[in-house]
């Protein structure tokens, strides 16, 4: 996805998604990390969400 320049990065850039798929007998711990799926009212509302991801996520 091409990006403009944000907090990390001055210039133009590419930005790269990558998926990954896995799959698991049982539970065995809680996971380290979230997926939350919000809307776009939702992403605009949101405390605390970086400014250049925030972008991303309303285009």
């Amino acid at each position: 996805m091409p990006a403009s320049p944000d907090s990390h990065t001055p210039a133009a850039h590419v930005h790269q998604d990558h998926v990954f798929v896995g799959q698991w007998p049982v539970d065995v711990q809680e996971p380290e990390t979230r997926v939350r799926w919000r809307t776009e009212a939702e992403v605009a509302e949101t405390p605390g969400l970086r400014e250049d991801s925030r972008l991303h996520m309303l285009r």
